[in-house]
Protein backbone atom coordinates (compact mmCIF):
# COMPACT_ATOMS: atom_id res chain seq x y z
CA UNK A 1 0.00 0.00 0.00
CA UNK A 2 1.49 3.34 -1.03
CA UNK A 3 1.82 6.22 1.37
CA UNK A 4 -0.71 8.45 -0.41
CA UNK A 5 -3.40 5.81 0.08
CA UNK A 6 -2.55 5.59 3.77
CA UNK A 7 -2.71 9.37 4.05
CA UNK A 8 -5.99 9.60 2.16
CA UNK A 9 -7.64 7.14 4.49
CA UNK A 10 -6.35 8.48 7.77
CA UNK A 11 -5.82 12.25 7.68
CA UNK A 12 -8.43 14.97 7.51
CA UNK A 13 -8.05 17.87 5.09
CA UNK A 14 -10.64 20.59 5.60
CA UNK A 15 -13.15 20.67 2.77
CA UNK A 16 -11.63 17.78 0.75
CA UNK A 17 -13.02 14.39 -0.21
CA UNK A 18 -11.25 11.15 -1.05
CA UNK A 19 -11.57 11.03 -4.83
CA UNK A 20 -11.21 13.74 -7.44
CA UNK A 21 -14.36 12.55 -9.14
CA UNK A 22 -16.33 13.08 -5.94
CA UNK A 23 -15.20 16.60 -5.16
CA UNK A 24 -18.17 18.96 -4.95
CA UNK A 25 -17.02 22.42 -5.89
CA UNK A 26 -20.46 23.74 -6.76
CA UNK A 27 -20.52 25.98 -3.71
CA UNK A 28 -17.10 27.45 -4.42
CA UNK A 29 -16.59 30.53 -6.54
CA UNK A 30 -13.92 30.87 -9.17
CA UNK A 31 -10.79 32.64 -7.92
CA UNK A 32 -11.49 36.34 -7.54
CA UNK A 33 -8.75 38.86 -6.82
CA UNK A 34 -11.30 41.05 -5.04
CA UNK A 35 -12.62 38.36 -2.71
CA UNK A 36 -9.94 39.02 -0.07
CA UNK A 37 -8.80 42.62 -0.54
CA UNK A 38 -7.59 42.99 3.07
CA UNK A 39 -4.59 40.62 3.11
CA UNK A 40 -3.54 41.63 -0.40
CA UNK A 41 -3.75 45.33 0.42
CA UNK A 42 -1.80 45.02 3.68
CA UNK A 43 1.96 45.27 3.80
CA UNK A 44 3.81 41.97 3.96
CA UNK A 45 4.66 41.10 7.58
CA UNK A 46 7.55 38.95 8.75
CA UNK A 47 7.64 36.86 11.94
CA UNK A 48 9.98 34.40 13.62
CA UNK A 49 8.79 31.30 15.50
CA UNK A 50 9.90 30.00 18.90
CA UNK A 51 11.52 26.57 19.00
CA UNK A 52 12.41 23.78 21.43
CA UNK A 53 15.44 21.52 20.94
CA UNK A 54 16.91 18.60 22.88
CA UNK A 55 20.59 19.00 23.70
CA UNK A 56 22.67 16.25 22.15
CA UNK A 57 24.89 14.00 24.22
CA UNK A 58 28.00 14.94 22.23
CA UNK A 59 29.22 17.17 19.40
CA UNK A 60 26.75 19.66 17.94
CA UNK A 61 23.24 19.50 16.50
CA UNK A 62 21.19 22.05 14.57
CA UNK A 63 17.95 23.71 15.57
CA UNK A 64 15.98 25.14 12.66
CA UNK A 65 14.24 28.42 13.49
CA UNK A 66 11.45 29.26 11.05
CA UNK A 67 10.83 32.75 9.66
CA UNK A 68 7.48 33.32 7.95
CA UNK A 69 5.93 35.98 5.73
CA UNK A 70 2.24 36.77 6.23
CA UNK A 71 1.72 36.27 2.48
CA UNK A 72 3.88 35.94 -0.63
CA UNK A 73 5.55 39.14 -1.77
CA UNK A 74 5.87 40.31 -5.37
CA UNK A 75 9.38 41.60 -4.64
CA UNK A 76 12.36 40.18 -2.72
CA UNK A 77 12.22 40.51 1.08
CA UNK A 78 15.37 40.53 3.21
CA UNK A 79 15.89 40.61 6.96
CA UNK A 80 18.87 40.43 9.28
CA UNK A 81 19.11 38.18 12.33
CA UNK A 82 21.37 37.59 15.31
CA UNK A 83 21.40 35.41 18.42
CA UNK A 84 21.39 36.81 21.97
CA UNK A 85 22.21 35.13 25.28
CA UNK A 86 19.59 34.33 27.87
CA UNK A 87 20.16 31.60 30.44
CA UNK A 88 21.89 29.76 27.57
CA UNK A 89 25.33 31.17 26.77
CA UNK A 90 27.04 31.43 23.40
CA UNK A 91 30.15 29.27 23.24
CA UNK A 92 28.90 27.04 26.06
CA UNK A 93 25.38 26.04 25.05
CA UNK A 94 25.08 27.23 21.46
CA UNK A 95 27.14 28.86 18.69
CA UNK A 96 26.51 32.60 18.25
CA UNK A 97 25.00 33.18 14.80
CA UNK A 98 24.17 36.23 12.70
CA UNK A 99 23.46 37.02 9.07
CA UNK A 100 20.59 37.75 6.72
CA UNK A 101 17.99 35.79 4.82
CA UNK A 102 16.25 36.59 1.57
CA UNK A 103 12.76 35.60 0.44
CA UNK A 104 12.42 35.45 -3.31
CA UNK A 105 9.06 36.55 -4.80
CA UNK A 106 6.46 33.91 -4.00
CA UNK A 107 8.33 32.34 -1.05
CA UNK A 108 6.63 32.30 2.34
CA UNK A 109 9.18 30.68 4.66
CA UNK A 110 12.90 30.41 5.33
CA UNK A 111 14.84 28.74 8.14
CA UNK A 112 17.75 29.91 10.26
CA UNK A 113 20.13 27.18 11.45
CA UNK A 114 21.70 27.55 14.89
CA UNK A 115 24.16 24.98 16.27
CA UNK A 116 23.51 23.60 19.77
CA UNK A 117 26.54 22.34 21.70
CA UNK A 118 26.23 18.84 23.12
CA UNK A 119 26.81 17.81 26.71
CA UNK A 120 30.39 18.28 27.88
CA UNK A 121 32.04 17.55 31.22
CA UNK A 122 33.12 21.18 31.59
CA UNK A 123 29.54 22.48 31.49
CA UNK A 124 29.03 23.79 35.06
CA UNK A 125 25.34 22.87 35.28
CA UNK A 126 25.59 19.43 33.68
CA UNK A 127 25.22 17.67 37.04
CA UNK A 128 22.46 19.93 38.34
CA UNK A 129 19.74 17.72 39.88
CA UNK A 130 16.97 19.96 38.58
CA UNK A 131 14.97 20.95 35.55
CA UNK A 132 17.49 21.72 32.83
CA UNK A 133 15.72 24.12 30.45
CA UNK A 134 17.84 27.04 29.28
CA UNK A 135 17.02 29.68 26.68
CA UNK A 136 18.49 32.12 24.19
CA UNK A 137 17.02 34.45 21.62
CA UNK A 138 17.09 34.90 17.85
CA UNK A 139 16.23 38.49 16.88
CA UNK A 140 15.11 39.92 13.53
CA UNK A 141 15.99 43.44 12.45
CA UNK A 142 16.53 45.62 9.40
CA UNK A 143 13.78 44.16 7.22
CA UNK A 144 13.50 45.43 3.65
CA UNK A 145 10.16 45.23 1.76
CA UNK A 146 8.32 43.88 4.82
CA UNK A 147 7.22 44.96 8.29
CA UNK A 148 8.56 42.96 11.24
CA UNK A 149 5.55 41.63 13.16
CA UNK A 150 7.27 39.27 15.64
CA UNK A 151 10.94 40.10 15.99
CA UNK A 152 12.10 37.72 18.73
CA UNK A 153 12.13 33.93 19.00
CA UNK A 154 12.82 32.11 22.25
CA UNK A 155 14.88 28.98 21.68
CA UNK A 156 14.57 26.52 24.57
CA UNK A 157 17.25 23.86 25.07
CA UNK A 158 16.22 20.77 27.04
CA UNK A 159 19.20 19.37 28.94
CA UNK A 160 20.11 17.34 32.05
CA UNK A 161 17.38 14.98 30.89
CA UNK A 162 18.31 11.95 32.97
CA UNK A 163 17.80 14.08 36.10
CA UNK A 164 14.80 16.12 34.98
CA UNK A 165 12.08 15.69 37.64
CA UNK A 166 9.34 16.28 35.07
CA UNK A 167 10.13 13.00 33.34
CA UNK A 168 8.31 10.12 35.03
CA UNK A 169 10.83 7.68 36.52
CA UNK A 170 8.45 4.80 35.81
CA UNK A 171 8.58 5.49 32.07
CA UNK A 172 11.16 4.97 29.36
CA UNK A 173 12.24 8.17 27.59
CA UNK A 174 13.45 8.48 23.99
CA UNK A 175 14.68 11.29 21.77
CA UNK A 176 12.87 10.95 18.44
CA UNK A 177 12.43 12.64 15.07
CA UNK A 178 9.61 11.92 12.61
CA UNK A 179 10.42 13.23 9.11
CA UNK A 180 8.36 13.31 5.92
CA UNK A 181 10.05 14.37 2.66
CA UNK A 182 8.04 15.07 -0.47
CA UNK A 183 4.57 16.46 -1.17
CA UNK A 184 1.00 15.44 -0.31
CA UNK A 185 -2.14 14.64 -2.28
CA UNK A 186 -5.49 13.04 -1.57
CA UNK A 187 -6.02 12.34 -5.25
CA UNK A 188 -2.83 10.52 -6.26
CA UNK A 189 -1.93 13.45 -8.49
CA UNK A 190 1.73 13.83 -9.31
CA UNK A 191 3.60 16.93 -8.23
CA UNK A 192 3.92 17.94 -11.88
CA UNK A 193 0.16 17.63 -12.48
CA UNK A 194 -0.78 19.98 -9.66
CA UNK A 195 2.28 22.26 -9.82
CA UNK A 196 3.57 21.24 -6.38
CA UNK A 197 7.12 21.36 -5.12
CA UNK A 198 8.08 17.68 -4.65
CA UNK A 199 10.80 18.49 -2.11
CA UNK A 200 8.85 19.64 0.95
CA UNK A 201 9.48 18.53 4.51
CA UNK A 202 7.62 18.05 7.78
CA UNK A 203 9.54 17.31 10.99
CA UNK A 204 8.42 16.37 14.50
CA UNK A 205 11.23 16.18 17.05
CA UNK A 206 11.70 15.97 20.80
CA UNK A 207 11.05 13.53 23.63
CA UNK A 208 8.51 10.74 24.00
CA UNK A 209 8.00 8.75 27.20
CA UNK A 210 5.96 5.67 27.90
CA UNK A 211 5.44 2.68 30.15
CA UNK A 212 6.90 -0.36 28.41
CA UNK A 213 6.37 -2.88 31.21
CA UNK A 214 2.78 -3.71 30.26
CA UNK A 215 0.76 -6.86 29.80
CA UNK A 216 2.18 -8.80 26.82
CA UNK A 217 -1.12 -8.39 24.97
CA UNK A 218 -1.46 -4.61 25.51
CA UNK A 219 -0.45 -1.86 23.11
CA UNK A 220 2.38 0.43 24.25
CA UNK A 221 1.72 4.19 24.25
CA UNK A 222 4.29 7.00 24.26
CA UNK A 223 3.41 10.66 24.77
CA UNK A 224 5.25 13.97 24.73
CA UNK A 225 5.42 17.54 23.42
CA UNK A 226 7.25 17.74 20.09
CA UNK A 227 8.55 20.64 18.02
CA UNK A 228 6.90 20.69 14.59
CA UNK A 229 8.24 22.41 11.47
CA UNK A 230 6.47 22.17 8.13
CA UNK A 231 7.21 23.48 4.68
CA UNK A 232 5.30 21.34 2.21
CA UNK A 233 2.93 21.50 -0.78
CA UNK A 234 -0.50 19.86 -0.93
CA UNK A 235 -2.18 18.90 -4.21
CA UNK A 236 -5.85 19.92 -4.38
CA UNK A 237 -8.54 20.82 -6.90
CA UNK A 238 -10.00 24.24 -7.69
CA UNK A 239 -12.74 25.52 -9.97
CA UNK A 240 -11.77 27.87 -12.77
CA UNK A 241 -13.78 30.84 -14.03
CA UNK A 242 -15.27 28.74 -16.85
CA UNK A 243 -16.61 26.16 -14.37
CA UNK A 244 -13.94 23.53 -14.96
CA UNK A 245 -12.10 21.70 -12.19
CA UNK A 246 -8.32 21.59 -12.25
CA UNK A 247 -5.48 20.56 -10.00
CA UNK A 248 -3.85 23.26 -7.88
CA UNK A 249 -1.33 23.39 -5.05
CA UNK A 250 -1.36 24.81 -1.53
CA UNK A 251 1.94 25.87 0.02
CA UNK A 252 1.86 25.31 3.78
CA UNK A 253 4.56 26.48 6.18
CA UNK A 254 4.45 26.53 9.97
CA UNK A 255 6.20 26.00 13.27
CA UNK A 256 5.19 25.32 16.86
CA UNK A 257 4.77 22.63 19.49
CA UNK A 258 2.22 19.82 19.42
CA UNK A 259 1.16 17.19 21.91
CA UNK A 260 1.93 13.80 20.42
CA UNK A 261 0.81 10.25 21.15
CA UNK A 262 2.49 7.24 19.54
CA UNK A 263 0.91 3.83 19.94
CA UNK A 264 2.67 0.61 18.97
CA UNK A 265 0.12 -2.10 18.26
CA UNK A 266 0.55 -5.45 19.91
CA UNK A 267 -1.03 -7.66 17.26
CA UNK A 268 -0.21 -11.38 17.22
CA UNK A 269 0.40 -14.24 14.85
CA UNK A 270 -1.24 -17.64 15.08
CA UNK A 271 1.04 -18.61 17.96
CA UNK A 272 0.19 -15.48 19.97
CA UNK A 273 3.59 -13.84 19.46
CA UNK A 274 4.04 -10.15 18.66
CA UNK A 275 3.71 -9.76 14.88
CA UNK A 276 5.12 -6.26 14.35
CA UNK A 277 2.00 -4.53 13.06
CA UNK A 278 3.56 -1.11 13.39
CA UNK A 279 2.47 2.08 15.10
CA UNK A 280 -0.04 4.92 14.94
CA UNK A 281 0.62 8.61 15.55
CA UNK A 282 -1.70 11.42 16.66
CA UNK A 283 -0.84 15.07 17.26
CA UNK A 284 -2.70 18.15 18.50
CA UNK A 285 -1.76 21.75 19.09
CA UNK A 286 -3.62 22.79 22.23
CA UNK A 287 -2.24 26.25 23.00
CA UNK A 288 -3.44 27.80 19.73
CA UNK A 289 -0.10 29.51 19.13
CA UNK A 290 1.07 27.47 16.15
CA UNK A 291 2.52 29.94 13.62
CA UNK A 292 1.67 29.28 9.97
CA UNK A 293 1.23 30.73 6.48
CA UNK A 294 -0.72 29.21 3.59
CA UNK A 295 -0.54 30.34 -0.03
CA UNK A 296 -0.88 28.82 -3.50
CA UNK A 297 -2.94 28.87 -6.69
CA UNK A 298 -6.08 27.27 -5.21
CA UNK A 299 -9.13 29.42 -4.52
CA UNK A 300 -9.14 31.85 -1.58
CA UNK A 301 -11.64 29.80 0.45
CA UNK A 302 -9.43 26.71 0.31
CA UNK A 303 -6.44 28.75 1.43
CA UNK A 304 -8.44 30.16 4.34
CA UNK A 305 -9.78 26.72 5.31
CA UNK A 306 -6.32 25.23 5.25
CA UNK A 307 -4.91 28.05 7.39
CA UNK A 308 -7.60 27.41 10.00
CA UNK A 309 -6.95 23.66 9.88
CA UNK A 310 -3.18 23.78 10.44
CA UNK A 311 -1.92 21.84 12.32
CA UNK A 312 -4.80 19.87 13.89
CA UNK A 313 -6.96 19.18 10.84
CA UNK A 314 -4.60 19.48 7.91
CA UNK A 315 -3.07 16.87 5.65
CA UNK A 316 0.06 19.05 5.75
CA UNK A 317 0.64 17.90 9.33
CA UNK A 318 1.19 14.39 7.87
CA UNK A 319 1.65 12.56 11.15
CA UNK A 320 -1.77 13.38 12.61
CA UNK A 321 -3.58 10.06 12.30
CA UNK A 322 -0.68 8.42 10.48
CA UNK A 323 0.11 4.72 10.31
CA UNK A 324 3.77 3.81 10.89
CA UNK A 325 4.20 0.28 9.52
CA UNK A 326 8.00 0.56 9.69
CA UNK A 327 7.94 0.26 13.50
CA UNK A 328 8.27 -3.50 13.76
CA UNK A 329 9.65 -3.86 17.30
CA UNK A 330 7.55 -4.32 20.44
CA UNK A 331 9.04 -1.13 21.94
CA UNK A 332 10.94 1.81 20.52
CA UNK A 333 14.51 0.85 19.63
CA UNK A 334 17.21 3.36 18.58
CA UNK A 335 17.60 3.30 14.82
CA UNK A 336 16.28 4.76 11.57
CA UNK A 337 13.14 3.28 10.02
CA UNK A 338 11.65 4.50 6.74
CA UNK A 339 9.26 3.73 3.91
CA UNK A 340 9.03 5.33 0.44
CA UNK A 341 5.93 5.46 -1.78
CA UNK A 342 5.65 5.19 -5.57
CA UNK A 343 5.96 8.98 -5.99
CA UNK A 344 9.21 9.12 -4.03
CA UNK A 345 7.72 10.57 -0.83
CA UNK A 346 9.60 9.22 2.18
CA UNK A 347 8.47 8.88 5.79
CA UNK A 348 11.17 8.23 8.39
CA UNK A 349 11.15 7.53 12.11
CA UNK A 350 14.51 8.23 13.76
CA UNK A 351 14.70 6.92 17.30
CA UNK A 352 17.82 8.92 18.12
CA UNK A 353 18.60 7.49 21.56
CA UNK A 354 17.11 6.12 24.72
CA UNK A 355 17.50 8.62 27.57
CA UNK A 356 16.51 6.08 30.20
Amino acid sequence: MTLWIIIASSILLTGFKQNIGEVDLSSRKAPDTDSHPGPLAEAVKISIADAIVVQGNKGQKTVEVMVLLSRPSSEPVTVKYNTKDGTAKAGVDYIATSGSIKFEPGEISRRIDVSIIGEVAADPDEDAPMQGDIEFWVNLNGAIAAIIDKSDAIITILKNLAKDPRLNKAKSVYEVAFVYNGYLSLYAATAQECGANPSGIVVLSGLLEGVEDVDPYDDISYTGTLQMIMGIDVCSVTRTADGQDKHCALRVSGSGTVDAELEIYFGSDSSGKFDGRGGYMKIQNKDGRFMRTVAGDCDAQQIDDEWVGVPNKSIASVFNGYELPMLRSRTLVPGIYSVTDSQGNKATVNVVRKIR
